[in-house]
């Protein structure tokens, strides 16, 4: 039925991936780091299971709609912020250096929230948590259209879930 879709998933999870491969009868890419560019054409969707929070979001969005075919879909799920609040709360108190990221991770969050942009850590490491503004901010500027967000419960508790396309139209008259 969507033996023609070429999808890309972030984090592998064998059962699910699996199962969706089955259902779907489509064959998933899997890459544990940001999108390589290199290696990858046009993708007919991309689904990313918690991994854009740990990337610098605004280039991995740019990346992800230049893979993208006109028309193709993107499905992520993210942090909300009391995710990290309860990462700050029960796992980094009292110890200082966690603390320290896990106010960075929050700092970052509340730049992302009025910006849509996010900031590296030492090292070049970067996390942070979305919110729906944020994402909207970071989503238009990467030229993605059709934005829909909603929320559901899971395992780890609340879990935010961003859907859009890239638009069928090519160029900035997209709609």
């Amino acid at each position: 039925m969507f033996a023609h879709l070429r999808l890309f998933c972030f984090r592998r999870s064998e059962p699910f991936h699996a199962a969706l491969e089955g259902l779907l009868r489509a064959k998933f890419k899997f890459c544990a780091r940001q999108v390589s560019s290199s290696r990858l054409k046009s993708l007919d969707c991309v689904i990313s299971a918690v991994a854009l929070p740990y990337m610098n979001i605004q280039k991995t969005l740019a990346e992800i709609h230049r893979i993208l075919i006109p028309g193709g879909g993107l499905s992520l799920d993210l942090h909300l912020p009391s995710f990290t609040i309860a990462e700050l709360l029960h796992n980094a108190i009292p110890k200082p250096i966690p603390t320290l990221f896990r106010l960075y991770v929050m700092a970052n969050g509340l730049l992302f929230h009025c910006t849509g942009r996010t900031v590296g850590f030492l090292k070049g490491r970067t996390e942070s948590f979305q919110t729906e503004r944020g994402m909207r901010f970071a989503l238009n500027r990467a030229e993605f259209v059709n934005l829909s967000f909603s929320r559901a419960t899971g395992p780890a508790g609340e879990m935010f879930i961003v859907e859009a396309r890239k638009s069928k139209v090519i160029g900035s008259l997209a709609a």
